[in-house]
């Protein structure tokens, strides 16, 4: 099937996407990490520098992600986090 001129369908996006995987196969960091060498393109490099920064921070507390482990406790605990690195700072800073 070519989809060459016309927009892809949801689902035909979604099979590309993970082509020949498993969607709980896929690292999360990889994925991103390539999706921000094509963002480079059009975006300005403070925003990509703010992505890498947030992404670097997650890795820090979730060293190995998949996509398939990204749940809203996942997400809760992960803001928690930040809140804790965050009054830390705050701490040394006083």
């Amino acid at each position: 099937m070519s989809s060459h001129g016309k927009p892809l369908t949801k689902n035909e996006f979604r099979n590309l996407l993970f082509e020949n995987k498993e969607s709980s196969d896929i690292n999360f960091y990889e994925f991103i990490e390539q999706e921000l060498k094509v963002l480079k393109v059009d975006r300005a490099k403070g925003t990509i520098d703010n992505y890498k920064k947030l992404l670097n921070t997650v890795k820090e507390w979730e060293p190995s992600l998949q996509f398939h482990e990204i749940t809203l406790d996942f997400i809760e605990k992960f803001h928690a986090y930040e809140i804790e690195k965050l009054y830390d700072v705050y701490k040394e800073n006083l």
